[in-house]
């Protein structure tokens, strides 16, 4: 098996430096659930040290700052500041399609990676055969009814796969994603029976991003231009469809992986999957149904540190 490397992104959303920047170039209300700080990242590192002790290398994509708590001469710790993969014309940024489109270009990265958010846990004993096999990135795909119309996160869903009929002639193909073919196929009605990507880890091959960014390069180049989301963007969702659409990808298991969105209602579920390890990946996502922040972060981050009580060689 050939080196993989984890990446992942974080934001501290109460460095001062972040804020001024925001401010300055926002002209809207900020949604405080897109960029609040659980304190997962401590607790990540130690889900990773316990159940992923292979990875190559991690890569930390962050705007410039660093948990005080981080031990950034750890070997296997790589920080990655905006600038050492973005250029410069398109900084600040606060678009997350933009960290996301621009991955191929962070040095030393290994061809083969898995790319996280920091609500993204490996929560078991994993393999490097739970992500990649044959050299090719495990994945799963969920198809539900797509509408146009309505949050970006479906508008970018809709961008994504209208990119992708345009390159490949699913039409002509015996492709097993059934969800893929009812997307493409349905082009240009709307609603779109489309694809949406479940939040979790993506396992990527390098060479992906280039051969969409060979074709895309426009398209790309363009959205660099946004610093927040816009409907027009498309995100890391076109790069994984497009390993699907090129048959460069192998089912996994999706009964090892859970996605929860944190809500007052499912604090006590969410504790015992973590417990327990009912799953080997799962995503603890943040939302506008989260209305008791500080009372549900204090008891996930309990139950975190009950789980993964012991530092990790990440940590001073």
């Amino acid at each position: 098996m050939r080196k993989i490397d984890f990446v992942i992104t974080w934001l501290d959303s109460t460095d001062q430096k972040w804020i001024e920047d925001i401010n300055k170039y926002s002209d809207d209300k900020v949604d405080e659930s897109r960029y609040r700080d659980w304190g997962f990242l401590k607790y990540w590192f130690r889900s990773i040290e316990t159940n992923a002790p292979w990875v190559n290398h991690i890569y930390l994509i962050t705007y410039g700052h660093i948990p005080n708590w981080l031990d950034t001469s750890n070997p296997k710790l790589v920080i990655v500041n905006h600038k050492d993969y973005i250029d410069d014309q398109f900084l600040p940024t606060f678009n997350s399609c933009v960290l996301e489109n621009n991955l191929m270009n962070i040095k030393g990265l290994s061809d083969m990676f898995v790319y996280f958010n920091d609500d993204m846990f490996v929560n078991d004993k994993v393999s490097e055969a739970d992500f990649f096999k044959e050299g090719k990135p495990l994945d799963n795909l969920n198809p539900e009814k797509l509408y146009y119309y309505g949050k970006n996160s479906t508008k970018i869903n809709y961008n994504c796969s209208k990119i992708i009929s345009k390159n490949f002639n699913i039409r002509k193909s015996n492709h097993k994603v059934k969800g893929l073919l009812k997307a493409l196929l349905s082009f240009p009605k709307r609603p779109l029976n489309g694809l949406v990507s479940s939040h979790m880890p993506t396992s990527f091959v390098k060479s992906t991003f280039y051969d969409v960014w060979s074709k895309e390069e426009k398209l790309l180049k363009d959205i660099n231009k946004n610093k927040f989301r816009t409907d027009k963007d498309v995100s890391q969702w076109l790069f994984q469809y497009w390993q699907i659409a090129s048959r460069n990808y192998l089912e996994r298991n999706r009964n090892d992986v859970q996605y929860y969105t944190i809500k007052d209602d499912n604090i006590n579920q969410i504790c015992q999957d973590i417990i327990d390890s009912k799953h080997k990946i799962i995503c603890l996502n943040d939302g506008e149904k989260t209305t008791n922040f500080e009372n549900n972060k204090k008891i996930i981050l309990s139950t975190l540190e009950k789980k993964y009580k012991n530092k990790s060689s990440f940590e001073k």
